[in-house]
């Protein structure tokens, strides 16, 4: 077991390069967009080898809160992190031990993000509870596994053909995100959708570091030369997950998602990428709320329904769940937090959202 750093960089990389279905977050340019932009979190990368040859990989950030507590996060601002490789348990076990040996005593937590797409999800959970995990389910992820462009237009059905046509008769624009300005036009838009949803948002700093990246897929979508939508997605060779997609509501009825999202997925197709994450949804979300339009548009696409699972070891009493906001406590900060003035959730959004690594 050895740590990663400039000695056994390449080892990692020629790892990745070698792997099927590696998630963007397992790659160096995801923790040198996290490190670079936020200070607070520090990558503490594990590497299992044997003969010389890397077997497994498991990637953390060490999370700095004094609002909520620091926390070993695999891995923070994504869904999914845990161990990519070759399933060895004791490697496993080893990496846990190790980083409650070095941070028992300043450390509120550890928390695995996995879901049960992942090949060894069962001998992985089994491992985790052993050690003491409590597991806490997540809602969900619709993850597609891209065919040909003409067989995937064919399964669809009528209204997700409808749409993808309307969108293309609105006289919509696509334009890629490759430079400052189109990241700028597009944090714009990302900073007013959350802030209506009371929700802290990443930085600009965040997203320019992103775009930077090799891993890095961007689209805006403008009607007469306005920005009423924009999608994101973060890529490996054959894996691309969405990361963020946000949109002006009253331009909605043109129907630029459909057409961001199936451009994304054709450029997806040529670049031979095997599987499509949407990213989280709620399955069982409440009929008419905006979560369950967000799931059944992410349906449509024709996804498969994996569960999203953390799981938490803690070391405080106070907080055996993880929760780092209670359930009867969030409502209310949503509301005040929409109700805060624009140029107060510009400053205050990042550092928290730092902190939370949600």
């Amino acid at each position: 077991m050895e740590i990663l750093d400039e000695k056994n960089e390449k080892q990692w990389k020629d790892f990745i390069s070698k792997q099927s279905c590696v998630p963007p977050q397992s790659t160096i340019s995801w923790k040198n967009v996290i490190s670079k932009t936020y200070k607070n979190c520090e990558p503490i990368y594990y590497i299992n080898i044997k003969d010389k040859i890397v077997k497994t990989i498991f990637p953390f950030f060490l999370v700095k809160s004094k609002i909520f507590g620091n926390r070993l996060i695999s891995q923070p601002f994504i869904d999914i992190g845990g161990p990519l490789g070759e399933f060895d348990k004791n490697f496993i076990i080893g990496v846990i031990e190790n980083l409650k040996r070095k941070f028992e005593k300043d450390l509120k937590g550890i928390e695995i993000r996995i879901n049960n797409f992942l090949s060894d999800y069962e001998k992985i959970c089994e491992c985790l509870l052993k050690e003491g995990f409590k597991e806490i389910p997540k809602k969900n992820q619709l993850i597609l596994e891209l065919e040909n462009e003409e067989i995937l237009w064919n399964k669809f059905d009528r209204i997700t053909k409808k749409g993808i046509k309307k969108a293309k008769k609105s006289r919509l624009e696509i334009r890629e995100i490759k430079d400052k300005k189109e990241i700028t036009n597009f944090y714009k838009l990302y900073l007013n959708n959350m802030k209506h949803f009371g929700v802290p948002q990443n930085s600009l700093k965040f997203f320019l570091n992103l775009s930077k990246s090799e891993i890095f897929k961007g689209l805006n979508c403008y009607k007469e030369r306005e920005l009423v939508a924009s999608i994101i997605g973060l890529y490996t060779k054959d894996y691309i997950y969405i990361g963020f997609n946000v949109s002006k509501q009253e331009y909605l009825k043109y129907r630029a998602n459909d057409l961001l999202y199936w451009e994304i997925i054709k450029w997806a197709i040529k670049k031979g990428i095997k599987y499509f994450d949407f990213g989280q949804c709620e399955a069982n979300a409440k009929e008419g709320t905006h979560a369950a339009g967000i799931y059944k548009f992410k349906k449509k696409w024709l996804g498969k329904l994996y569960n999203k699972t953390y799981f938490y070891y803690s070391l405080e009493k106070k907080s055996e769940d993880g929760s780092l906001i209670k359930e009867n406590k969030k409502d209310k900060l949503i509301e005040t937090w929409k109700k805060l003035p624009s140029s107060v959730i510009k400053i205050l959004g990042p550092k928290i959202c730092s902190q939370l690594a949600l």
